[in-house]
């Protein structure tokens, strides 16, 4: 548990201390994830014009709904954009991932998964509806789908 609160802490303090620019607008979301397992989601990312072209960061934590024990996942995620407008937007995704099993059936924690994969996004009238597809690398070669909805704060 230790693990989790110190690399969700760290990862909070990079997105929030980082420099931002005018334009720099955060997005937060929520869905339905499959990896093996299904589960819900809720991601955040930040979005920047100024300091990296045409990429954005943020994260995932994912909960999944596994009998005998829980399943958190919890993700840092680079996107880059290779269309991007205001209703549909395409971008591939490089991350790392955390997994932490609690319960008495429960695995040992998996940490420092790298997962690569693309998505897209399509407008909607109050923010925007969202697909993904990840890899995950080096855990059993795991292929994940994350979908929902994002709106901008």
């Amino acid at each position: 548990m230790k693990k989790i609160l110190t690399f969700a802490s760290l990862l909070t303090c990079a997105f929030f201390f980082t420099p931002t620019d005018a334009n720099a607008q955060w997005t937060l979301g929520g869905g339905l994830v499959y990896a093996d397992n299904v589960g819900i989601g809720v991601n955040f990312y930040r979005n920047t014009d100024d300091l990296y072209k045409n990429t954005r960061g943020g994260g995932d934590i994912h909960y999944y709904f596994v009998d005998g024990y829980s399943l958190i996942e919890i993700t840092a995620n680079a996107h880059y954009f290779f269309l991007n407008k205001e209703n549909m937007a395409a971008y591939g995704i490089v991350g790392t991932t955390y997994m932490a099993a609690f319960g008495d059936n429960a695995a040992a924690s998996v940490s420092g998964i790298l997962n690569v994969g693309a998505g897209g996004e399509f407008g909607l009238s109050f923010g925007k509806a969202f697909a993904e597809a990840r890899y995950m690398l080096g855990y059993s070669g795991v292929f994940g789908i994350n979908a929902g909805v994002r709106i901008s704060l």
